[in-house]
């Protein structure tokens, strides 16, 4: 009987240390898990996505805060009947004073449209460079992963999530573009200087491997026009229902003024 126990209990024994050698075999790593999903949704066709920006401006003793909330859809993206519509809500206050500005863009039919504080104005824009746009305001989906640091992994179900921090020396152009795209132009274009000096934050991975969402936290000094501001912002993006197909229904396009961007740009 003794000696039956005794290799009941080493047959246990055994059967654990395989089991955990196992389970630290497929122990996942964070940066393949990043860049699959971040390829599953580049690879997307439609998207849905909500967006915010909080963010302060500091300059010589006055704080300005900027907080940005808005939504992007695209449909049949990388083809000649894309549709993409995104609404921006963004308030800005200081000292006390406070304004409101809504932006609604669309486009179609190699027209973008935007109306913003009761202008509404329309210009001609090939696929190529509206997709280019697009993937700059959708960039947080597909970062190059090289820069980032210290990426954990944490399960929460079946949704994991990496977090992470980054070199910012490399951040710069990065930072310029989803700024610009949630700011209204506060980067100041080609005006601007930037130096980061931090940035990092957390993807979230859903069950079906598609990234669902992504949190950015930003520092870092700006040169606009010779005015000098330090500034810290939190970015946040929400994709709704990844790899599902998405109806976009484009506002009415009457009363748009044509213009021709490159000659408003040279001005």
């Amino acid at each position: 009987m003794k000696r039956k126990l005794l290799k009941g209990a080493a047959a246990v024994l055994s059967a654990a240390m395989l089991l955990s050698m196992t389970g630290c075999g497929a122990k996942e790593d964070p940066r393949a898990v990043l860049n699959a999903a971040m390829t599953k949704n580049a690879e997307m066709s439609d998207s849905d996505m909500d967006l915010s920006m909080d963010m302060s401006v500091d300059q010589d003793g006055i704080s300005i805060s900027v907080i940005s909330d808005g939504n992007m859809k695209i449909s049949g993206a990388n083809t000649e009947n894309m549709l993409y519509l995104a609404d921006i809500k963004m308030d800005m206050s200081a000292q006390g004073e406070s304004q409101t500005i809504d932006t609604v863009t669309f486009y179609q039919d190699g027209y973008c449209y935007t109306e913003t504080m009761g202008t509404k104005l329309k210009y001609a824009v090939d696929l190529e460079s509206m997709i280019e746009t697009i993937n700059q305001s959708t960039g947080l989906a597909s970062m190059d992963t090289s820069y980032f640091k210290d990426l954990t992994l944490k399960k929460n179900g079946d949704a994991r999530t990496i977090s992470f921090t980054t070199d910012p020396s490399q951040m710069k152009e990065y930072v310029s573009e989803i700024m610009g795209a949630l700011g209204g132009g506060l980067t100041g274009g080609g005006d601007a200087e930037m130096t980061v000096s931090q940035l990092s934050g957390s993807y979230t991975i859903g069950k079906n491997g598609y990234c669902t969402g992504a949190d950015i936290d930003m520092v870092m000094d700006m040169d606009v026009s010779g005015v000098t501001c330090s500034v810290t912002a939190n970015v946040k993006v929400t994709y709704n229902n990844p790899g599902q197909p998405v109806e976009v229904v484009i506002p009415d396009t009457e009363g748009y003024q044509e213009v021709n961007m490159t000659d408003m740009m040279a001005q």
